[in-house]
């Protein structure tokens, strides 16, 4: 991760984007590099537009404000006291009653 201006950027190794919009467009192809420069919001309107100010002639850079909101649901963290997920048998069932001996047929040991 990089620091830029007190804002992490994360460098993204394809960036998924529509043909159609790399037309004319600055924009990186399917196979290029970008490198997303993330503000935190309560910075955003300190640093978004010297961000992209900073960034303007540099097209695999983009600047984007971080608008997630909830909680943290990466897996990296231990769960919470009852928060762990149930893993149940999911094969079907035996057939209930009693089988028959399955004996070896004779001349096999």
């Amino acid at each position: 991760m990089l620091q830029s201006m007190g804002a992490p950027c994360v460098l993204a190794s394809e960036r998924p984007s529509h043909p159609d919009d790399e037309r004319g467009s600055t924009k990186p192809s399917y196979n290029q590099s970008v490198i997303y420069c993330v503000i935190p919001p309560e910075l955003a309107d300190e640093l978004y537009d010297k961000l992209v100010d900073y960034y303007k002639d540099n097209p695999n850079v983009e600047v984007i404000i971080d608008r997630r909101t909830g909680p943290d649901r990466r897996t990296d963290r231990p769960p919470k006291m009852g928060e762990k997920r149930e893993t149940r048998d999911r094969r079907r069932p035996r057939a209930p009653g009693t089988f028959l001996p399955a004996d070896a047929p004779e001349g096999e040991s």
